[in-house]
């Protein structure tokens, strides 16, 4: 089916953002591509995150602070 891409299965539970999100899950939710997250991991300019072997995973409270950080205007 096409149109709105489909939600990864972690991401559609009640908690609609889990405690550690991958690279994919990060990808969905700021609408970016993978290697988007990848070069701006790479550039400094992402949330901060977790080298776990192979993996990448980034802290809920860490992406939430820096979406924060990086919006425009200030808050009422």
């Amino acid at each position: 089916m096409r149109g709105q891409p489909r939600c990864p299965p972690r991401l559609c539970g009640d908690d609609p953002v889990p405690d550690l999100l991958t690279v994919d899950e990060l990808a969905t939710l700021l609408r970016k591509s993978r290697s988007s997250i990848y070069d701006m991991r790479a550039q400094g300019r992402g949330p901060r995150a977790l080298r776990e072997g192979k993996r990448v995973l980034y802290r809920r409270s860490d992406v939430e602070q820096w979406l924060e950080a990086h919006f425009e205007g200030t808050p009422d």
